[in-house]
């Protein structure tokens, strides 16, 4: 009887086991994947004060050396912009969903008394375009 008894509660046990085994797991998705969105940080360092925007989303002010985020950013087209007191310029860049690319704003002298401003766009440590031609919006 006993063994009877431990038997049962044997055959219990993997019944349910096997049982709760079977439901079905939904996979984990990234936020990002869920939302379509990804990241931009931008850094200056340009060895001044400017203010640097996406899309008109929150226009902010970076000391030399700062950096900001822009999280949650939708996928697509977008405009970074950089005013370095004479004028918004600025790159239009395609952001892919979970996508973070760095911007990092800086000048250079190329023999010149005009120094050439530059960005370095760099996606998981590794600068894959640098621009110095850059658009302005229409007055």
């Amino acid at each position: 009887m006993k063994k009877l008894r431990f038997l049962s509660i044997i055959v219990s046990l993997l019944l349910g086991v096997f049982l709760t085994s079977c439901e079905e797991v939904v996979p984990y998705e990234e936020p990002c994947v869920k939302n379509n969105t990804g990241t931009f940080i931008v850094q200056n360092t340009t060895g001044y004060v400017v203010y640097v925007d996406v899309d008109d989303i929150a226009e902010r002010r970076l000391s030399n050396g700062g950096q900001t985020t822009y999280s949650n950013v939708p996928a697509g087209s977008h405009r970074m912009y950089i005013d370095l007191g004479n004028g918004w310029q600025y790159k239009t860049q395609y952001l892919k969903a979970c996508e973070t690319l760095t911007y990092t704003w800086y000048l250079q002298n190329k023999k010149s008394t005009e120094p050439l401003l530059c960005l370095d766009i760099i996606m998981d440590g590794v600068i894959i375009d640098t621009v110095t031609d850059f658009e302005r919006d229409a007055k």
